[in-house]
């Protein structure tokens, strides 16, 4: 932390989870500092404001790699939030965590369904070259890119630990 904060850096890239993204920036902000912080997807800004408060993981940005799936506009945002209240828990709300594992739900199920051998090699085949609409958002594979969708959008934690857009 220490080595980090001499150097002053303008921006710190974190690829981390919740738990150590979170002592991350609380032993950070400690040094005084207060560069411009980024993480992934994978991290849940509710789980970082409850971890180490709202006002600590405040200005944090976190890429997003899919829509906003508070939306309903995007068929398949509606179709997510539909199954989400048919299927989940009462208190259960739209999140962009949940939201990405539905589409690599139906990315699977897809590609299981191409697939001509239910198998490991059978699901790759048809995965490498799958070219599939979930409902208005567009997940390609090819054979040398397995990336699925370049689409990134950038969400920003708010003073009540909820994230902004």
């Amino acid at each position: 932390m220490k080595t980090i904060a001499a150097a002053d850096p303008q921006a710190i890239a974190l690829i981390s989870v919740n738990k150590s993204s979170a002592a991350f920036i609380r032993q950070y902000r400690a040094t005084g500092k207060s560069p411009l912080m980024f993480n992934i997807s994978v991290v849940n800004a509710q789980a970082l404001a409850r971890i180490s408060g709202a006002e600590m993981v405040r200005g944090v940005a976190i890429t997003q790699v899919v829509p906003y799936p508070f939306s309903d506009v995007i068929p398949v945002v509606k179709e997510y939030q539909a199954l989400l209240k048919q299927y989940g828990p009462k208190d259960a709300k739209p999140s962009y965590t949940s939201f990405e594992e539905f589409l690599g739900a139906k990315v699977l199920v897809e590609g299981l369904k191409r697939s001509k051998t239910i198998s490991r090699e059978g699901l790759m085949a048809a995965l490498v070259s799958l070219n599939f609409d979930t409902g208005g958002f567009q997940v390609t594979f090819e054979p040398k890119n397995r990336v699925g969708s370049s689409f990134v959008d950038i969400t920003v934690i708010g003073r009540d630990g909820k994230l902004m857009r």
